[in-house]
């Protein structure tokens, strides 16, 4: 079952709400147990998805957040982030490998502009 092309405003601010999390986190506004909680809440909202496409995609959002407590959900994150891709695009390698070189090339970024981070 494919899923529209739009995210329902249920969804949309389960996401928003998910990056707000990041950001409050990255400023050192919130605790780990806090994103902790976000990230479990996140998960939950996924697991009540009737559409797969989403329900991986928010899956993919709880473990970004999750690496607010443990650095491990960034791989799990970029994982369900290509899934999502191959949801939206069965058969189409092509548009996997264009997200997953996409994903890199942010790393590298990332870590050339912060390599005294990592």
């Amino acid at each position: 079952m494919r899923a529209p092309l739009f995210i329902e405003n249920v969804y949309k601010s389960v996401i928003e709400a998910g990056f707000n999390v990041i950001d409050l986190y990255l400023k050192n506004e919130i605790s780990v147990y806090e994103i902790r909680k976000a990230g479990f809440n996140i998960h939950k909202t996924a697991r009540s998805c009737e559409s797969e496409i989403i329900k991986i995609a928010i899956r993919s959002l709880g473990h970004a957040v999750g690496t607010g407590h443990m650095k491990e959900h960034a791989m799990v994150c970029s994982d369900y982030a290509v899934k999502t891709v191959q949801l939206l695009f069965p058969n189409q390698k092509e548009k996997i490998t264009e997200e997953r070189k996409w994903q890199l090339n942010e790393l590298k970024k990332f870590h050339f502009q912060h390599d005294n981070y990592i």
